[in-house]
């Protein structure tokens, strides 16, 4: 595991998803404590985690996988609440364009 992706502050905890290099892979989310530079595991998902979110009223954490393909919801000790994906549709799809041709 090398890859750090999207971390977030949660007012204790620096969360940060490192995951291998290609998706479908797997990841350790862990966390680091600003003051100390702590880093600790907390737990492994079987995925490509790329980002995560911290909730600290509701005490869980939200992540995308590579190309956010799949959305996850844990518990902050690594429980997953609810994993999905979101359909690809032609609404869905954005388009850009070079400044100056449209």
């Amino acid at each position: 595991m090398y890859h750090p992706g999207g971390i977030d502050f949660d007012g204790t905890n620096i969360w940060v998803p490192v995951a291998e290099y290609r998706s479908a892979s797997s990841s350790i989310i862990h966390t680091i404590d600003p003051q100390s530079l702590e880093i600790k595991e907390k737990f492994r998902v079987q995925d490509h985690i790329g980002w995560l979110v911290s909730d600290p009223l509701r005490g869980v954490l939200y992540g995308g996988s590579w190309g956010s393909r799949n959305f996850y919801t844990w518990s902050y000790d690594g429980v997953e609440l609810a994993a999905g994906r979101i359909p690809v549709t032609s609404s869905t799809i954005r388009t850009v364009s070079t400044p100056g041709t449209v």
